[in-house]
């Protein structure tokens, strides 16, 4: 009995275990599968929502175009209605199509009905799409069938819509109007009812916001309803772009929910599968395994009885299988996109109707083919995309774009959608296929457009600064004779005159420099040079260069630095001291009467600090209310009384605004019309590694006139200055020195050392780097002037193995002399130890006022070696013109001052000599290297001489024998050599004795 009894009570223990756990597998496999056919259900329908709602965009995108097509004309409402109506007659997704012009009158929709006047204003969602021009911008579910249907109608109508914006804008930037489609949510619905989800299930689309778009459930409500109760934006959104959950929704069903995020679209599918359904198959298998346990319990076939009850269920497992093949046979079906699904071999194992249409194959003619021989041509077989691996959480997506064939050999581009998923038979992948021919060709236009539009701006850059540079030469010739002319005797009249030509000048060449920096920065060809400096010396110097403007019209001029800055900062010092420059010279030039002041102090509104302000203040005519917005537009004045009045380009505030942009900071200006103006601007500048503490500073630089009196803010703590004598003037000339001149031409060693002896220095020279080098190791000397290009060693070299001479031999000042004056050369120069460079010709006044700077006190052995060049106000030397003159007979002044006509004749003499032997070193040369050598030592004899348009030549002949193209080096040569005989000949004509 006891036998009995155990053996029973392990027969039921046996029995109630078994069906225990069987009901706990059996429960959990059902909501497994439960969940991957939401997931599944998710993602189709996601992605046949995307697609629906990417053709209205479409739709819209090419309604745009064809408007713009239209031309600038505005578009009537007759061909505007024909556009509408021809874009949307296979659109079964939306309810209306509509175009507003900007002005909200004269709207028109596919229907034909009349359509109020549109406010655009109220409508955000149009807002937020002239914001983003170009965009589609989704707004949230509303009432009404059509756009402008009034309130009553609306609510009346029971319908309802999902508007979408597009803006149209024209080649100027003006906004002509808006294109809005209303979609339809009743063909969401539609869709969504199509797909099986169960007696109690619920398909929704949400807006990203919480109002519902479409859904299944007639408990949600009207559309438009908010669904933010929803777990979807409670927990998940917007961390997460897809997932599941399961919860009770708002009417009271649980439901096991998968959602997806649409892409580019702030919609949500979300598929909800009633647990109560899922588990209704689960009921009955429990209540069977119930009443087996019994039967077991009470009867002794209970395991026969059993068995009998497994194969059961496996039947049911089999026929849901074979319902969820079914459903997704149904999705695949209906779907609009080509989908193709291959097994682990690539072999195609699903190919929907969708995918026929598009390849032109039928469905029984592709199964089991390999799915690269039906998308690509034979030759491109290899080229198909790995499939993406199957994640640990679900399937994985890998989108691409290639270039597939149809089935009568024609190509077009798709793009394809991969995705990999783990079924109970292996990995199954599938490509979600669409042909994306027109938006192509849409973006190849607008990208053909896009370049053009480059292209334009750059050859505008370009022509800009030649001309410029054209326009340089012939100023540098008239400046440099009229200071020649300064310098003989003149009447009254003569004087005034003369003054009037250097006014002239100095105008007309700041209008050049203002049009060679705005065409850089318009090019983006300026870079920034961030280095340690003392912005109070900056700022001095600045106010100091402008006080004999300010004294000159009986104006105030003071600044004034706060204690708050440091002494040193890092920063673009020059590009700091070209936006004072330009403030302060408005300033003065607007201002006939009163004061301008200069305040620099750190910007107290500035987050995390390190910002300096700077505000210029004066007393002038101010600027009209309506003016402010475009004051710091290209060629801008305030009107044209202005620009008659006090003359000026318009392009100095651009240019300030532009380089203010460059370095991080932000610019502006208050002003009233006949009180004067405050044009401020702020910079991200902080202190240096080593910064001392800043000092506050206050001065008055110019006194007002008698009777005017400054600003009551203005600054006067200090003494006031007599007006500053120009920069050779007020320095001691080094007296005493003894200068080493290396060059390799005899010609400029001569005109060089002859201007030094003038100016009572001992000269010695030297014929290439490598003497130039002994002669500083042995010799001791107080400053080297550097040729660059020389035989043996060129002064590059020179100046590197000087500096790491010992001693005070190693720290002699070196300045360059050379015919290379580009920005890039002058870094080149200075990052190699020379503290200063000298473009060629070199007169006697740059020379003097180079040695002047270099010496001045307090000038350090190699100042200059990390300061970028400063912007010239005088005539540049550093960019030759494509056609000089002939000769220049500024250069032949100069020389003529410097030397002596006496021996400026035997100079003359000496070239006309020893010209045939170079132009023998020209045509002789055998190779690249050496038509280089000959050219340069050629061009340095000529442009010592004023030889302008023959050293311009030789200059080009150089460049492309270095560059290794000998050809056109040999035939810029010929013309070279004709130049250099006749500007010899005429200089030897000029210079011959009398008979």
């Amino acid at each position: 009995m006891t036998w009995v009894i155990v053996g029973g009570a392990l027969m039921i223990a046996a029995t109630i275990g078994l069906v225990v756990s069987e009901l706990a597998l059996a429960r959990h496999a059902t909501l497994a599968r439960t969940e991957k056919l939401g997931q599944s259900m998710a993602r189709m329908l996601a992605e046949q929502t995307f697609r629906s709602i990417d053709a209205a965009a479409l739709t819209m995108h090419a309604v745009a175009d064809a408007i713009l097509q239209a031309g600038d004309r505005r578009a009537g409402p007759e061909l505007v209605r024909d556009i509408l109506r021809s874009r949307t007659r296979t659109s079964t997704e939306l309810r209306d199509l509509a175009y507003v012009p900007a002005d909200g009158d004269g709207a028109v929709d596919v229907t034909g009905n009349p359509v109020p006047r549109i406010d655009l204003a109220r409508l955000t969602y149009v807002q937020e799409a002239i914001r983003r021009p170009g965009k589609i911008i989704f707004g949230q579910p509303a009432a009404g069938r059509h756009l402008g249907e009034s309130t009553a109608a609306a609510e009346l109508s029971g319908q309802f819509h999902l508007p979408m914006a597009r803006t149209v804008i024209n080649r100027e930037g003006y906004l002509l109007g808006v294109v809005i489609a209303l979609l339809n949510p009743d063909f969401f619905t539609s869709s969504f009812e199509a797909v099986d989800a169960g007696q109690q299930g619920a398909i929704r689309l949400i807006h990203y916001d919480g109002p519902l778009a479409a859904s299944t459930a007639p408990a949600d409500g009207p559309i438009g309803s908010s669904m933010r109760a929803l777990p979807i934006f409670q927990m998940l959104l917007p961390g997460a772009e897809r997932g599941t959950y399961r919860a009770f929704d708002p009417d009271g069903i649980e439901r096991l929910t998968a959602f997806r995020v649409l892409r580019t679209y702030p919609l949500v599918v979300a598929v909800g599968i009633s647990v109560s359904d899922a588990l209704d198959s689960w009921r009955q298998e429990a209540m069977s395994f119930l009443m087996l346990g019994g039967a077991t319990v009470l009867l002794v076939g209970a395991a026969v009885l059993l068995l009998w009850r497994q194969i059961a269920i496996l039947h049911r497992r089999e026929r849901a299988l074979a319902d969820s093949e079914a459903l997704k046979s149904g999705i695949l079906s209906s779907a609009a996109d080509g989908i193709i699904s291959t097994d682990e071999d690539g072999r195609i194992i699903e190919f929907n109707p969708s995918a026929e249409r598009i390849f032109g194959r039928s469905r029984a003619a592709v199964l089991g083919r390999p799915m690269s021989s039906i998308i690509l041509s034979s030759d491109q077989a290899g080229e198909f995309p790995h499939m993406p691996e199957a994640g640990s959480e679900g399937a994985t997506e890998r989108r691409v774009e290639l270039q597939a064939m149809r089935a009568n050999g024609s190509m077009f581009p798709a793009e394809i959608t991969l995705t990999a998923t783990e079924g109970e038979d292996g990995r199954v992948f599938t490509a979600y296929l669409r042909d994306i021919t027109r938006r192509r060709r849409a973006e190849e236009e607008l990208h053909t457009a896009r370049e053009r539009a480059d292209e334009a701006n750059r050859a505008k850059s370009e022509f800009l600064a030649t001309i410029s540079h054209e326009i340089r030469t012939p100023m540098n010739g008239i400046m440099g004779m009229a200071s020649i002319l300064k310098e003989t005797p003149l009447s009254p009249d003569q004087l005034r005159y003369l003054r009037t030509i250097e006014t002239s000048s100095e105008s007309l060449l700041r209008l050049i420099n203002d049009l060679l920096d705005f065409s850089r920065i318009d090019a983006g060809r300026v870079e920034l040079e961030a280095s340690d400096f003392e912005l109070a010396a900056t700022a001095a110097g600045v106010v100091e260069l402008m006080a004999p403007l300010a004294r000159a019209k009986g104006l105030a001029l003071a600044w004034q630095l706060d204690a708050g800055i440091p002494a040193n900062l890092h920063g673009d010092a020059e590009r700091v001291r070209q936006v004072l420059l330009n403030l302060l010279g408005n300033a003065i030039k607007f201002t006939d009467a009163g004061s301008v002041d200069l305040a620099i102090g750190p910007d107290r509104d500035a987050a995390g600090g390190a910002v300096v302000r700077f505000t210029i203040a004066d007393t002038g005519i101010g600027i009209p209310a309506e003016a402010l917005g475009r004051i710091f537009g290209r060629f801008e004045q305030v009107d044209a009384s202005i620009t008659r009045r006090f003359g000026g380009t318009g392009l100095g505030l651009a240019i300030a605004k532009r380089l203010v942009e460059l370095m991080g900071g932000e610019i502006g200006v208050e002003s009233r019309p006949g009180e004067g103006s405050r044009f401020w601007f702020t910079l991200p500048m902080p202190a240096a590694a080593d910064a001392r503490p800043g000092v506050s500073r206050s001065e008055l630089v110019v006194a007002p006139a008698p009777g005017v009196r400054p600003r009551q803010d203005a600054a006067a703590t200090s003494p006031l200055p007599s007006p500053s004598p120009g920069p050779a003037s007020n320095l001691a000339e080094p007296a005493h020195l003894n200068v080493l001149v290396a060059d390799d031409n005899p010609t400029n060693q001569q005109v060089v050392a002859t201007i030094l002896r003038g100016l009572g220095y001992r000269v010695a020279l030297a014929d290439d780097g490598r003497q130039a080098l002994e002669q500083v190791r042995i010799g001791d000397f107080d400053l080297v002037l550097m040729d660059i290009q020389m035989p043996e060693m060129s002064g590059v070299e020179a100046t590197q193995h000087i500096r790491r001479l010992p001693g005070s031999r190693g720290s002699v000042p070196i300045v360059a002399a050379t015919a290379m004056g580009s920005p890039q050369d002058r870094d080149a120069f200075l990052a190699a130890g020379m503290n200063a460079v000298l473009v060629k010709p070199i007169t006697r006044a740059t020379l003097q006022r180079a040695i002047i700077d270099l010496f001045r006190p307090g000038a350090g052995a190699r100042e200059g070696a990390r300061a970028s060049p400063p912007r010239q106000d005088g005539p540049s030397m550093i960019a030759a013109p494509a056609e000089p003159a002939v000769i220049d007979h500024a250069v032949l002044a100069e020389l003529a001052t410097a030397l002596g006509p006496g021996d400026l004749a035997a100079l003359v003499l000496q070239l006309v000599q020893r010209m045939p032997g170079l132009a023998a070193a020209v045509n002789d040369a055998g190779d690249a290297p050496a038509l280089a050598a000959a050219a340069h030592a050629l061009s340095g004899s000529l442009r010592s001489f004023g030889l302008a348009r023959a050293a311009s030549l030789a200059q080009q002949v150089e460049t492309l024998a270095r560059r290794g193209d000998l050809g056109g080096a040999r035939r810029s040569a010929e013309d070279l050599l004709r130049a250099a005989e006749h500007g010899v000949g005429l200089l030897g004509r000029m210079f011959a004795a009398p008979a």
